[in-house]
């Protein structure tokens, strides 16, 4: 025989788990949009860091002068920064393409809007043949390079204060870039993984609350009381 039961009348509880979970969830929903948000945005500034051109400037290295230009730090977690010169045309010379830079002497000061100065390279035939040897751009000489620093607006002043007299009647040009290692995508990853290791149970959790919340919204299930039970021991 088919038995009979009852849903007790009793007063509606509020399922406390369920508004627990729920809070959980939502945090973790956040967290992984949040992440997820923070990668893409890191991994586009890597693609504008790759044609980024803090600063250029025609400059000429053959005599006696100073140049002040603006530089815009706009990326912080490259590996470095380079200074590159352009020259048209490229001098024909025997050997090293920098003896060109005999008898140069001069630097190369990077300064915030307060004037302080927070990079110095010196410009001269010895340095910059060091930087050529760990040049990476085709058609350009490597002058000069440093560590990054914090992104904002910033000045760049080339002061010569004996010319190569082989640069006369050349076309010259320095222009800044950003040195990408590859390492900077790895470091842009890691608020990804960080969005999917919250995505996980947070995609869990939800399914599992949202089935409770459609079935009973933010209360108990009503108690089930077996009508025959209740009888008997009555």
């Amino acid at each position: 025989m088919a038995r009979n039961f009852e849903i007790e009348e009793t007063p509606r509880r509020i399922a406390v788990g369920r508004v627990f979970f729920t809070i959980i969830a939502s945090g973790l929903v956040f967290l992984t949009i949040e992440g997820g948000l923070v990668c893409l945005q890191e991994h586009r500034e890597i693609f504008d860091a790759i044609d980024a051109r803090p600063t250029e400037t025609p400059v000429d290295f053959s005599r006696r002068g100073a140049v002040t230009v603006p530089f815009h730090q706009t990326y912080y977690y490259s590996h470095g920064e380079h200074i590159y010169l352009n020259l048209k045309p490229m001098p024909v010379v025997d050997g090293d393409i920098t003896s060109i830079f005999a008898g140069l002497d001069g630097t190369l000061s990077i300064r915030d809007t307060e004037g302080e100065e927070v990079r110095l390279i010196p410009l001269n035939e010895e340095t910059i043949e060091n930087a050529h040897y760990r040049s990476i751009e085709q058609n350009s000489i490597l002058i000069g390079q440093f560590s990054p620093f914090s992104r904002g607006e910033y000045t760049m002043t080339i002061n010569v204060l004996e010319g190569a007299p082989a640069l006369e009647c050349v076309e010259q040009q320095i222009h800044a870039r950003y040195y990408l290692c590859g390492l900077e995508y790895q470091i842009a990853a890691l608020p990804g993984l960080f969005a999917l290791i919250c995505g996980i149970p947070a995609l869990t959790i939800s399914v599992i609350v949202v089935k409770g919340f459609v079935r009973y919204g933010w209360y108990k299930p009503k108690k089930r009381v077996d009508s025959e039970f209740v009888s008997r021991g009555q």
